[in-house]
């Protein structure tokens, strides 16, 4: 009976020892993380340890894939969104400052001095479009004149070149402004 009990726990001592033995092939195919990483462990000496150990971290990075960082895409604007926002600001500058300006074009008009040197521009707008029209000679101006509008400006005479862009047409004019001018632009779309 002794011996028999003996045989019985050798054969079950033998079998544990024998399924504890991974072998070489069955670490080459497993997509066990633990099993390798023991197995690493356990012979860090081994010749295929590198290339063991390059299998693991691919193992473990699949196994935890990070989120791609989002990356911020530039805000660029178009040409009609900037010309959009310059237009509401100006046209908010021209409301804050209507009275004063009123004034300032009401006194140039009455003003019966044959010695003065500035002029009103007047320019109406008959397009269907907002319109930026920027006025450059000794002095800088951008003028909002809205869609079948009008808007006035009290400047120095002299020479300048009148640009700006209605409905996508590009206008460029050089005026010699040396008295009172009115100018109409675009036709409004049938």
């Amino acid at each position: 009976m002794k011996k028999f009990l003996l045989i019985i726990l050798g054969s079950v001592l033998l079998w544990s020892c024998a399924s504890n033995n991974v072998t070489l092939a069955h670490i080459m195919e497993t997509k066990d993380i633990n099993e390798l990483s023991a197995y690493i462990k356990k012979y860090p000496k081994h010749k295929d340890i590198a290339f063991l150990k390059q299998k693991l971290l691919s193992l473990q990075i699949a196994a935890n894939p990070k989120k791609a960082a989002d990356i911020p895409k530039p805000v660029i604007k178009t040409l009609e969104e900037r010309e959009a926002e310059e237009f509401a600001k100006l046209m908010a500058q021209d409301k804050s400052g209507h009275n004063a300006k009123t004034v300032n074009v009401l006194n140039q008009m009455f003003n019966n001095d044959i010695s003065d040197t500035n002029a009103i521009l007047l320019v109406a707008n008959n397009s269907d479009c907002n319109m930026i029209l920027r006025i450059q000679g000794d002095k800088y101006y951008n003028m909002a004149i809205p869609a079948k509008g009008q808007n006035t400006l009290v400047l120095p005479q002299g020479t300048y070149t009148l640009t700006g862009s209605l409905c996508g047409a590009t206008y460029t004019s050089t005026k010699v402004i040396q008295k009172n001018l009115s100018l109409a632009l675009g036709t409004a779309r049938q």
